[in-house]
């Protein structure tokens, strides 16, 4: 049964309505089954000045990237055309031959094509190294605004306990102070029984109409 929100949505006093309307989205999908939810702002790191400084060459990145795997894609795509041609080659033959064995043996090695593989594998590697900077580890994120929520059947109300117990079911939503980017970072700790946490993230990206598309990884 889909737990009813909008009691939970009415004690959170979000920073702004794009806010509000991506909390609502969030705990449409993950609050069912929660006795305790706690919802906070977080304000993110500053990004480094050199990290920063890096950001308006990030497309040249890309398209080197794009280039180098294009190679390789290139490079497998030849050698299957290679082997294809051998094979209709071959259709008239019926029977096996030597020489055409010997044929097939030359025109199917895999030694040369292996070797440049691996050269290409390591330029693409070479490539992902320039985006590496983009993610140098990051201090802590600070909680600007919390708070605590329980649910007694089907009311939900502020918790009187400064910390949520885990117990019982728990879920914490954290929303980062500025959701003004192309992708809004939502972070979720889940513990649906005792001693079992999960992590999650979820990106939510920003669409022409207002929409999000929301993708989850795990952490």
């Amino acid at each position: 049964m889909k737990t009813d929100i909008k009691p939970l949505l009415s004690l959170v006093n979000m920073p702004s309505a794009d806010h509000a309307l991506l909390l609502e989205k969030i705990l449409s999908s993950c609050v069912s089954g929660y006795q305790n939810v706690t919802i906070a702002i977080v304000r993110q790191p500053v990004i480094e000045p050199d990290v920063a400084a890096e950001w308006p060459w990030l497309e040249n990145k890309v398209k080197a990237f794009e280039r180098k795997s294009m190679q390789q894609i290139a490079h497998m795509q030849q050698q299957m055309q290679n082997i294809q041609q051998v094979f209709d080659e071959l259709k008239s033959q019926l029977t096996a031959d030597a020489s055409v064995i010997d044929y097939m043996r030359r025109e199917m090695d895999w030694s040369d094509f292996v070797s440049k593989m691996e050269l290409n594998h390591n330029d693409i590697i070479n490539t992902t190294e320039n985006f590496r900077q983009f993610w140098k580890s990051r201090e802590k994120k600070a909680v600007i605004e919390e708070w605590k929520l329980s649910r007694s059947g089907d009311e939900w109300a502020v918790s009187e306990s400064k910390r949520t117990g885990y117990a019982l079911a728990s879920l914490s939503v954290q929303i980062p102070e500025k959701i003004t980017g192309a992708v809004v970072a939502v972070y979720l700790f889940s513990y649906p029984m005792p001693r079992m946490g999960h992590r999650f993230t979820l990106f939510y990206k920003k669409g022409e109409k207002g929409g999000v598309e929301k993708k989850r990884t795990k952490k």
